[in-house]
């Protein structure tokens, strides 16, 4: 009988040797079924190369030439298995018969392999993988482990951990130079070389990055180069070994950080690590074409920063974040293609070759950048730091989006970035008033006066500007040479619009401000400054014109909405629309009417369903009231709107104008003779028979 500490020892050793007695049967089973599997090919490659040489001597009836100039045609075709049964016969010399160069016979092709089993694929790859993943977690807790054993040193684990490492990272590539594995690699993949260097690539990172990060033996920049030649050399050992040494060096080395955790975790020397590692993956994945490469690395990469945000932040590493955050932009985007390469006016972008599917890949790459900048933002307190990080990585993409016509995407991606930041930008609560007051983190401060834009508001405001300056001179310089300037047209006006609102809104909730219409009607005077510009370059620059015309009217628009209340709101709109319609008249843009076709639907929405004039109070004189104009000019301004489109709009855009015109004629009447008969009183009750005739 076996007492307890027999059997946990017994367990434990089944244990450990159960999966190292699996893979080496595995092993043996594959060379085996390998070197059978070559003896058959050999076999059915004599028997396919012999039956056509029978045919043609039973054909041919003249007798066979005894001139030694015909002598090469009964040598061994190229690519043809010799007797001795693994070597490969050359092509015979075309000097000595020049005239078979004219008459190419047919060429014997070797026999396609069957496909091999899964049982073949579990003892061939998955072992291997398996085996090559335990190798390096090995030398990973080698390093770590006998920490609490008390056996070695620090730096002599460190240093047997990373001779352990170079000899598996070079024994890999000798094991793969002999010349059985150079056989068994031309029959079929090799993974057995490939995953013992890359347990040994693993394994010198995480002994690396303990001796710096650990034990300090040395400083972060000497770990820093020591990591990026440990990368490189499994560069050119991917290089020559194939992807799956690629594959476990990355796993490995985006799991080394986890497995020697630190209580005093060093930025610099886990970005630096990090960045390196990442690079070195990209650069394989670009020069052998390995997009699911590139996935693992970008994603871990991003993974990692996200990681730290969230669970291991510190104070001190904003510099080493932000330079790790905008390295890894400058690393996505070199992976794409070469940087700071800026295409002449006239040429299209991108005239490289384009990657399935890499484009996706770059750009939620970046929007993963930009996600975590949001992080660093939060973290820092809308510091200077992460917010001058977040315009650069903005103004990357808008460059990169107009070098590339694939990178489309990438412009919109960094514009949504920027409205989320500034939508959920922490701000404290403004109350004016006759002692205007500042209400922040539950205490109340008083204000001398009423300022345009609040102290507390300075930075948030600043931010916005420099924002909406970024967006609107990249994209009116960006049109000039562009495939389609009206798309960058847009982008630059609307983008200023767009964080104009959200300013608008974070600081005076969309209550009535004199000052924020002026700004609006500033912002309109540039936006028709753009458009006079855009005139004189064209025809070219014809959607570019269109942009800023409604750009132009949109932002007039806004004004009137900032400052202008109930009924003077829908005139200004109204009368937007005759003025479109002039402009339109002499551009001839689709963009004006489409414009002017949503600015007629809010109107009607606006007066259709305005519940505050049934409300029961007085509206004023029984007949001289707002009545009038609030309904009368609207009405008269979609009139003469429908006359000015009907040349060039389409008839359902007339037809919206003429309902209007209709629609705010009939309300106009109807509610006039409803206040001349109940004493300026809409929402009387009584109903008598006199008005109703009327």
């Amino acid at each position: 009988m076996f007492d307890s500490a027999s059997f946990w020892i017994l367990l434990i050793a089944y244990v450990g040797l159960a999966p190292l007695l699996s893979f080496i049967l595995g092993v043996v089973a594959f060379r085996r079924t390998t070197a059978l599997g070559l003896e058959v090919a050999s076999m059915r490659m004599r028997g396919q190369t012999a039956a056509p040489m029978q045919e043609e001597q039973e054909v041919q009836e003249e007798p066979e030439p005894e001139s030694q100039e015909e002598l090469p045609l009964a040598q061994p075709e190229e690519g043809e298995i010799s007797e001795e049964g693994l070597e490969f016969a050359g092509p015979p010399p075309l000097e000595e018969e020049p005239e078979a160069v004219e008459e190419p016979q047919e060429s014997v092709s070797p026999p396609k392999l069957l496909s091999p089993g899964w049982e073949q694929r579990i003892a061939s790859r998955w072992m291997l993988w398996l085996g090559g993943m335990a190798l390096a977690l090995g030398g990973g807790f080698l390093v770590k482990v006998s920490i609490e054993m008390g056996l070695l040193g620090p730096g002599l684990r460190c240093f047997l951990g990373a001779l352990l490492g170079l000899a598996l990272a070079i024994g890999g590539e000798v094991l793969r130079r002999r010349p059985l594995q150079i056989k068994l690699a031309e029959i079929a993949p090799n993974y057995l070389p490939s995953a013992i260097s890359a347990a040994g690539i693993a394994i010198l990172f995480a002994s690396i990055y303990a001796a710096h990060g650990l034990y300090g033996f040395f400083p972060a920049l000497i770990a820093f180069a020591l990591l990026g030649a440990v990368a490189f050399s499994a560069v050119g050992l991917a290089l020559l070994q194939g992807p799956l040494i690629a594959a476990l060096g990355l796993l490995g080395g985006f799991i080394t950080p986890i497995v020697l955790e630190s209580g005093k975790p060093s930025a610099l020397a886990l970005f630096g690590f990090l960045l390196a590692l990442t690079c070195a993956s990209l650069a394989i994945a670009r020069y052998r074409r390995w997009e699911w490469l590139a996935v693992i690395a970008l994603s871990g990469a991003n993974l990692w920063a996200t990681l730290w945000a969230g669970a291991i932040w510190q104070a001190g590493s904003v510099p080493v974040y932000s330079f790790y955050l905008l390295s890894l932009a400058v690393a996505t985007i070199w992976f794409r293609h070469g940087l700071l390469v800026i295409p002449k006016p006239h040429q299209i972008q991108d005239s490289g070759r384009r990657w399935p599917k890499i484009d996706a890949l770059v750009t939620l790459a970046i929007a993963g950048l930009l996600l975590n900048t949001f992080f660093f933002i939060r973290l820092e307190h809308y510091g200077v730091w992460s917010l001058s990080t977040l315009a650069i990585l903005v103004a990357f993409a808008l460059f990169h989006g107009r070098r590339s016509e694939h990178l489309f995407l990438l412009p919109g991606v960094a514009a949504a970035a920027v409205l989320f930041v500034l939508a959920t930008w922490h701000l404290p609560q403004f109350v004016p008033g006759a002692e205007p007051l500042i209400s922040m983190e539950s205490s109340i401060l008083p204000h001398p006066r009423i300022p345009i834009v609040p102290p507390v508001f300075l930075t948030f405001t600043l931010v916005s500007m420099g924002f909406a300056l970024l967006f609107g001179a990249c994209g009116y310089l960006f049109r000039q040479g562009a495939r389609m300037p009206g798309a960058w047209a847009s982008f630059s006006a609307l983008l200023p619009l767009a964080i104009f609102v959200v300013a608008y809104w974070r600081i005076e909730h969309f209550e009535a401000s004199l000052p924020w219409a002026v700004a609006s009607l500033v912002l309109a005077g540039l936006f028709l400054v753009a458009a006079v510009r855009s005139d004189k370059q064209g025809e070219v620059m014809r959607g570019a014109l269109g942009a800023y015309a409604v750009a132009t009217t949109a932002a007039i628009a806004l004004a009137a909405t900032m400052e202008l209340r109930e009924a003077w709101l829908t005139v200004a709109l109204s009368l937007m629309l005759p003025v479109i319609a002039w402009i339109d008249e002499r551009l001839d843009l689709k963009a004006l009417r489409l414009t002017a076709g949503l600015i007629a639907g809010g109107v009607i929405i606006r007066l259709l369903f305005n519940q505050a004039i049934l409300s029961g109070s007085p509206i004023g004189d029984p007949l001289f009231n707002w009545l009038l104009y609030g309904y009368g000019v609207p009405a008269v301004a979609f009139i003469w709107a429908a006359r000015l489109f009907a040349p060039r709009a389409s008839d359902i855009l007339i037809s919206i104008f003429e309902a209007g015109a209709v629609l705010f004629t009939t309300l106009l009447v109807t509610f006039e003779i409803r206040s001349f008969f109940q004493g300026g009183v809409i929402g009387y009750g009584s109903f008598n028979c006199v008005e109703q005739a009327t």
